[in-house]
């Protein structure tokens, strides 16, 4: 059976997902002491995916997986850290390194699913100038139907647990819209200001870019019950048409 494989340059409604299914992973310390903030970002996918033309289940299934090599949320996060001399970001995983072993991942080759990771610490990525970035709160590759979520940021916040699980919900939206196609080729009012903007709707949306916590939690209360899933109405025709 062949895939049609996500593509760069490419949006959802253009073609299908790689699987009927999105598999939900997370960290084991989230998973023991957080899995109500793990059921928001399943939450918060759920929410996009009901919103398509032909919905996808969305399950979660934990830290571990299989035995061995790619099988954990661990063996990913491991591989990823930094080593900084400097002290600036040790502590910190970097994306591009849990891309890149994503990217590989013989499962992921044998047969494509879409998979979501939810990680407890902080995660930062390569930037333009080649050098790691402050930080993020997400990344995905939708050529790969990959996306990775840190709650780092908001857990150092001391956001109390509706707060968190509000803005982590928010997050998931947002990252997930990202995966199933919402980019600089679909979204319809582009943010002009560039950079991390790139790609963002300017409008107060779920996919507008935040570059701080305060941002984040601020646009996460106003959209959390607001309709579509916060995604305003030019995005929410791209997610529909899915």
């Amino acid at each position: 059976m062949t895939h049609d494989r996500i593509t760069p340059g490419s949006t959802h409604p253009n073609r299908p997902l790689p699987s009927s299914e999105v598999f939900v992973t997370a960290d084991s310390v989230l998973m023991e002491h957080a899995p109500g903030i793990v059921q928001a970002a399943e939450d918060g996918i759920t929410d996009v995916t009901s919103m398509m033309h032909s919905p996808i289940r969305v399950r979660i299934i934990g830290s571990r997986w299989a035995d061995g090599e790619y099988g954990s949320t661990q063996w990913f996060t491991e591989r990823a850290g930094i080593t900084d001399p400097s002290g600036t970001h040790s502590g910190k995983l970097l994306y591009d390194v849990i891309h890149r072993d994503l990217a590989s991942d013989p499962a992921l080759q044998e047969s494509p699913h879409v998979g979501y990771m939810l990680l407890g610490q902080d995660l930062t990525a390569i930037g333009p100038d080649g050098k790691p970035m402050n930080f993020i709160f997400g990344a995905t590759d939708k050529e790969i139907g990959q996306s990775v979520q840190s709650i780092a940021r908001f857990l150092e916040a001391g956001l109390d647990s509706a707060q968190l699980a509000t803005v982590t919900r928010h997050i998931a939206r947002h990252e997930f819209g990202h995966l199933i196609g919402l980019d600089g080729g679909s979204i319809r009012s582009q943010d002009s200001r560039g950079g991390i903007y790139q790609g963002h709707c300017v409008n107060t949306c779920t996919m507008r870019q935040v570059s701080s916590v305060p941002e984040a939690v601020d646009l996460a209360e106003s959209l959390k019950d607001a309709p579509h899933a916060g995604f305003c109405d030019d995005c929410t025709s791209v997610i529909v048409a899915a």
